[in-house]
């Protein structure tokens, strides 16, 4: 009953990465003269953003499939300890 999905921190580390590349963009704007070159800088925020919406999508999904594979094992776990008890119960009742 191993673990639905594997680590998630690489794709926390791709939306902090994410998340600084438009900051940087941001303040480059700022400091930036020509409307071409803003108008570009502001496609490259765009771009960073939006790709961001894709992996907490994929976060969220496992999230969601980590919760329930928690539930489940919590489950299973005080099922099998019920059955420990009642295991130990039918041995005091054969000594």
């Amino acid at each position: 009953m191993g673990a639905p999905c594997r680590h998630t921190c690489p794709k926390i580390n791709l939306v902090i990465k994410g998340i600084n590349n438009a900051v940087s963009f941001c303040q480059q704007g700022r400091e930036t003269d020509g409307e071409d070159l803003k108008n570009e800088i502001f496609s490259e925020i765009v771009n960073e953003l939006y790709e961001l919406e894709g992996l907490l999508e994929d976060l969220r999904e496992n999230n969601d499939a980590l919760r329930n594979w928690g539930h489940e094992s919590e489950d299973k776990i005080k099922e099998l300890n019920e059955e420990i008890v009642h295991l130990e119960d039918k041995i005091i009742e054969l000594t």
